[in-house]
């Protein structure tokens, strides 16, 4: 993770430089990423 790097543009896209030693790692945080995405969109759509 490059916290220098990250940055959000327009309020609504978030930019972040990210790099992982092994595709195990990658693919975990590829399916965190999406339950969590998922779970931020469905309290969206119930509020």
């Amino acid at each position: 993770f490059d916290g220098l790097a990250t940055m959000v543009m327009d309020g609504t896209m978030l930019k972040a430089v990210i790099w992982f030693d092994n595709g195990w790692g990658y693919a975990a945080r590829a399916v965190e990423l999406m339950e969590r995405l998922a779970e931020f969109k469905q309290q969206e759509v119930s509020a």
